[in-house]
């Protein structure tokens, strides 16, 4: 347990202890990252304040304000809103951050009162029996070998077995 009040604990300093606790318990490199730009976003939106200082009301308005204000930077360049599964996502981060931190620094976890945003999966469509022929055909052999001397001619490809 951590030694310190969780009223003099900074959420930038409780952060890198959350993200110390993961890494320790094994949690890959991309989890961890993920982690950490979620939960830095949250913090810069918030600002500078201590643990005790957040509510599950903070929390609600983040949370509406991603779904609503927030325009992400995305490499295309395309302009919309994040998807409900992103926000889900989000809550998921928080959540994990707040159940650490409240038995951590000893105070009470503001997610407790908000229920994890809904969202819809996305359907997936089968492919067709020709798509599946044609991606198995794909996996057997090469492109058309072209010689001088020979007739052209399909190769297998050594992976195929495999493939």
């Amino acid at each position: 347990m951590n030694r310190r009040t969780s009223s003099t604990q900074l959420i930038e300093q409780a952060i890198q202890g959350f993200l110390y606790y993961k890494s320790a318990e094994g949690l890959t490199d991309r989890t961890i990252d993920s982690y950490q730009r979620t939960l830095s976003q949250w913090s810069n939106y918030k600002g500078v304040l201590k643990i005790t200082q957040i509510t599950s009301r903070d929390i609600f308005a983040y949370l509406t304000y991603l779904r609503t204000d927030y325009v992400p930077h995305r490499f295309s360049g395309e302009v919309r809103n994040l998807s409900p599964k992103t926000i889900h996502n989000v809550w998921i981060t928080l959540s994990s951050f707040f159940n650490w931190a409240s038995k951590e620094y000893q105070f009470s976890n503001p997610m407790k009162e908000i229920p994890p945003p809904r969202f819809q999966d996305a359907p997936v469509t089968a492919f067709t029996e020709d798509e599946v022929r044609h991606m198995l055909k794909a996996c057997l052999y090469t492109k058309d070998a072209e010689t001088v001397y020979r007739r052209r001619f399909v190769m297998r490809r050594p992976t195929a077995s495999r493939d």
